[in-house]
């Protein structure tokens, strides 16, 4: 767990374990965290994996990448597609992906990593190779 936490490190938790359980045990969120992103952008309720990594954005990472009030301004960490949250036009928009395999993606939720796209065998790795630049899991 990195970022805007209490207390940043490698944590040991139960199988089953949420991001929120990880955010406990970091200690919580800092002062520094950017709450409005937070709520916006990141499902605490997400089951996490093993060897998964959090990251909490800072307030000065919103400066940094051209976030404001959780809005992108155009940065590479905010411009990709969240894959557990975008819409099915989002999906579309990315080149390979129809509004069948959008529907596919959404229908297959949650992710833990970009990877479970291809390991489900959601997409081909002709498109994933496509798209897995411009897509994340948070």
């Amino acid at each position: 767990v990195e970022g805007a936490v209490i207390n940043p490190g490698v944590y040991s938790l139960k199988t089953g374990s949420r991001i929120q359980d990880g955010l406990i045990a970091a200690g919580g969120l800092s002062q520094e965290a950017d709450r409005a992103y937070i709520e916006k952008n990141i499902n605490l309720a997400t089951a996490l994996t093993d060897g998964q990594k959090i990251y909490i954005p800072k307030l000065s990472d919103a400066q940094k990448t051209g976030v404001v009030d959780g809005v992108s301004m155009d940065s590479s960490f905010s411009s990709k597609i969240n894959i557990n949250s975008a819409s099915t036009s989002d999906l579309d928009s990315l080149s390979g992906i129809g509004v069948v395999t959008a529907q596919k993606i959404i229908d297959a939720r949650p992710y833990n990593s970009i990877d479970d796209l291809l390991n489900r065998k959601i997409v081909s790795s002709k498109v994933f190779e496509q798209i897995k630049d411009k897509i994340s899991v948070y």
